[in-house]
């Protein structure tokens, strides 16, 4: 399935240690919805399906409902991948409206303390959970992202934590700090062997076979083929975490962007080592 990933704002109220967001990075918002519009249809038409919108904060845009509609007119399925944080009465209503694929939220740890620890933001945690719990309530569709970060102990709690709200829950060693590795960031960064370390431990309880241990890979990556990112300036990128810019959407070059996106991410390859 063939996904965009909109990044709709720079902002956000948390200030994760290992955002893949440089903190100097300029803040921005997408603007000019008309352009979106056409840029949705566009992709559409080369077969982009899935439209995941996120940020940053995507629920901190003040127009964000008007891009999730925007989205809903052009036939994308649509998912939100948000903190949580924000989650009141009113966005419960609309995402029961929306009928999203998933309002996918972050979690680093069962430990509250632990997880406000990353996000640098006291109460977040709780602010979270509570989030969840009212789309759960309201049924919509919702689900929870971790990612493998060093020095979390109290990771693999949130297995049973998600079981017991009954909440689809996945771990990825795919969520991490910019391909520009800084150090302070990339110190936090989880390795090939913990996480397979926690694929064994969540397989072992659910009665399944681990896939692709052996081969984990950067280069079965499918940025700038199957997925691709749109930055609130409405650059195009390879993936959300891939530094270097395709150039910027203007209408009409979006199969330009994404041949110029993938071979930018294959030269980034052919230099590491697997």
């Amino acid at each position: 399935m063939k996904t965009l990933e909109l990044e709709i704002t720079d902002l956000c109220n948390e200030k994760c240690l290992h955002c893949y967001q440089p903190e100097k990075k300029e803040k921005g918002l997408l603007k000019d919805l008309d352009k979106l519009d056409t840029l949705f249809a566009e992709f559409g038409d080369i077969g982009f399906i899935h439209a995941v919108i996120t940020g940053g904060e995507p629920l901190l845009h003040p127009k964000f409902k008007e891009i999730c509609k925007l989205a809903q007119k052009n036939r994308y399925l649509i998912s939100i991948k948000t903190n949580g944080t924000l989650i009141d009465d009113n966005l419960v209503e609309f995402f029961k409206e929306l009928k999203p694929r998933t309002v996918e939220m972050s979690l680093y740890s069962a430990d509250k303390e632990e997880h406000d620890f990353i996000t640098r933001v006291s109460g977040s945690f709780e602010m979270t959970i509570n989030g969840l719990k009212k789309l759960k309530k309201a049924g919509v569709k919702c689900s929870v992202m971790t990612p493998v970060l060093k020095g979390v102990k109290h990771w693999k709690e949130l297995f049973y934590l998600m079981k017991e709200m009954n909440v689809p829950w996945g771990c990825s060693q795919n969520i991490h700090s910019s391909f520009d590795e800084r150090a302070e960031v990339e110190e936090f960064k989880g390795t090939s062997e913990s996480y397979i370390d926690f694929l064994e431990f969540v397989n072992e309880l659910e009665g399944q076979k681990i896939n692709n241990v052996d081969n984990l890979c950067f280069k079965e990556c499918q940025g700038g083929v199957s997925t691709v990112c749109v930055a609130p300036d409405y650059s195009v990128r390879a993936c959300i975490s891939f530094p270097e810019t395709a150039g910027i959407y203007t209408g009409g070059n979006a199969e330009e962007l994404l041949k110029k996106a993938r071979t930018q991410l294959e030269e980034r390859f052919a230099k590491l080592e697997c």
